[in-house]
């Protein structure tokens, strides 16, 4: 999955995650992933998979709400800790999935 920021400068803890289905599941996919790498391109990615320069793109998708991320039942405000360095609030489980397309800015 992708972790977002507004800007580079952003709190990691301030990202909203986004995931490209595998290109087996469509030409859609598959063009969103061509389109991501070509817009990282050679850019390092350090060891905690952050790119060393950030790259500004424009993500299109559906909202999703990843419930399963949800922890201490239906009521709770929390997640279970695994949803990525995102806001660890019920509110930061919101994403964009699947992303249908990547366009460079």
């Amino acid at each position: 999955h992708l972790e977002l920021t507004a800007r580079a400068d952003s709190p990691v803890d301030s990202c909203i995650v986004a995931e490209i289905p595998l290109s087996q599941y469509g030409v859609l996919y598959e063009r969103a992933r061509a389109a991501l790498d070509a817009a990282v391109g050679a850019r390092k990615i350090g060891r905690n998979g952050v790119l060393r320069a950030p790259v500004l793109v424009q993500i299109t998708g559906a909202a999703f709400f990843d419930g399963q991320h949800r922890g201490g039942g239906r009521r709770s405000d929390k997640s279970d800790g695994e949803h990525g360095r995102c806001n660890s609030s019920v509110r930061a489980l919101w994403e964009i999935h699947p992303v249908y397309s990547v366009t460079p800015r």
